[in-house]
């Protein structure tokens, strides 16, 4: 996969704004980022794109949880 410089300044833009949404918990951050990672290796859908976004990877680890 090859990413032109227009889609490089988008996914800085993206990952500032996922980074500014975390709680100050590096292991939560290091988990979910290893987590996105895996996923769209083994080809996650893009249609389901939302459920990699922090606050939802969050709400899927409370479920577990509880």
């Amino acid at each position: 996969m090859t990413i032109g410089p227009s889609g490089t300044k988008a996914l800085t833009r993206a990952f500032s704004r996922v980074r500014a949404s975390f709680s100050p918990d590096q292991r939560f951050r290091q988990a979910w980022f290893a987590d996105v990672l895996t996923k769209l290796a083994s080809g996650h859908l893009t249609t389901r794109l939302d459920e990699l976004l922090p606050w939802s990877y969050a709400q899927q680890a409370e479920t577990a949880v509880a």
